[in-house]
């Protein structure tokens, strides 16, 4: 099925990370302190619990603080295998992200975040993540990654592709768990 494109920017805000210099940073929690996550902290899921430091709350826009739902993405580092690696926050956290990333927070009740978020793992949007521009530093421009074409199915399909995604994952898990205990 052929679905229309639509830019990105009509399905979902995209927000720019907090900018800091390392001695604004502390390594562990201070009271009035929030975590902030980097392209380290960007696997399969967002580590939420390592490799983190804390800024002052007064650092962070109202946007820049994170919500269930949205989608953290590298948009600028030396390896074009880690721009574009993103993941979702699954769950409420009280955090935010540096400047090298965006979140992509999806409109409500315009698109399942879910669904953004398998798309951005898509091998399709990969391979346009790591040609983006840079000789030595690869960046996703904001503006480029808002006019990025998404394939836009209606809300239900969008759930519907996000539960086959899910069980095809969960699958996957299993297997690599019996070959593990195989071995």
């Amino acid at each position: 099925m052929r679905w229309p494109r639509v830019p990105l920017a009509e399905l979902a805000e995209v927000v720019r990370g907090v900018t800091f210099k390392k001695g604004d940073a502390f390594d562990a929690p201070l009271p009035h302190s929030l975590p902030v996550l980097r392209a380290g902290n960007i696997a399969g899921s967002l580590e939420l619990e390592s490799g983190l430091v804390w800024l002052a709350d007064e650092m962070v826009s109202p946007a820049q603080r994170l919500v269930e739902g949205d989608i953290v993405m590298c948009a600028s580092s030396g390896s074009a295998d880690v721009v574009g690696k993103s993941a979702r926050l699954d769950r409420p956290w009280q955090g935010t992200f540096g400047a090298f990333c965006v979140a992509i927070r999806a409109m409500p009740n315009a698109c399942d975040p879910e669904y953004l978020a398998h798309f951005f793992r898509s091998a399709g949007f990969r391979v346009w993540s790591r040609a983006s521009a840079g000789a030595n530093i690869k960046n996703i421009r904001k503006s480029e990654l808002q006019d990025y074409p998404i394939p836009f199915p209606p809300l239900e399909e969008q759930r519907r592709i996000v539960d086959v995604l899910n069980r095809a994952a969960r699958v996957e898990r299993l297997r690599a768990r019996a070959d593990a205990a195989l071995r």
